[in-house]
């Protein structure tokens, strides 16, 4: 069996473009999620999640029109789960808002974690792959899509860290009649049920409204 390449390329051209300015903006947002998980473990708490959901290639667009702002070209939402104490709190960030924090009813994601750690820190997912046969001959093509959702978690226990990236488009079963020979292997991996409550818990706060905003300051780094 070979191996052969495929790209499916799909191109999404960002309006506001290119420039130093957007991309500072991105890596603001890497470092003042850094320095919160600092903080955070300054203050002694020890079991911290990084979770991001965002899509590559899309131009995001606010609902509200009051909320737009110059951003890079990849709009990341990024949730900062913790225990403290037993309980569960969350707050956000993204490339133009600083969010309030909030306690979560939730420990589902953390015992599953800890419970299969080992297992979801040896797991990856793999690429969309299918097979085609043809004079007695099997071939196997990756297709690549450049514009798709990704889901990505880092979790942060003492001194280990275990980071796990999905992205859509590996996930789906089926692209232009190719059947994708790594759908049951990627659907069964435990990191996938922990980002799915992930995405769970996040939504409903999102559909909620659950979290206070405050507009960023280039350069400010909240508190």
């Amino acid at each position: 069996m070979t191996l052969k390449i495929k790209l499916l390329v799909i191109m999404l051209f960002c309006i506001r473009g290119f420039s130093q300015g957007q991309e500072t903006s991105y890596q603001q947002l890497d470092s003042l999620v850094t320095k919160f998980v600092e903080k955070l473990q300054y203050k002694n708490i020890d079991t911290i999640c990084i979770y991001k959901n965002y899509c590559v290639g899309c131009y995001y667009v606010f609902e509200n029109k009051d909320d737009e702002c110059i951003c890079s070209t990849t709009f990341i939402p990024t949730y900062i789960l913790w225990l403290n104490r037993g309980k569960t709190f969350l707050s956000k960030k993204d490339n133009c808002f600083d969010y309030s924090t909030i306690e979560i009813d939730s420990t589902f994601a953390w015992d599953y974690f800890l419970k299969n750690k080992e297992c979801i820190a040896k797991e990856h997912v793999k690429p969309f792959e299918y097979v085609v046969s043809k004079d007695n001959r099997e071939d196997t093509y990756l297709i690549i899509r450049d514009h798709s959702n990704r889901q990505d978690f880092k979790m942060i226990v003492n001194d280990d860290v275990i980071s796990l990236h999905f992205d859509e488009f590996d996930l789906e079963k089926e692209c232009d009649n190719s059947i994708n020979i790594n759908y049951e292997y990627n659907q069964s991996l435990k990191g996938k049920i922990v980002i799915n409550e992930l995405e769970k818990i996040t939504e409903d706060i999102e559909n909620k409204s659950l979290l206070k905003k405050r507009r960023r300051i280039m350069g400010n780094v909240p508190n």
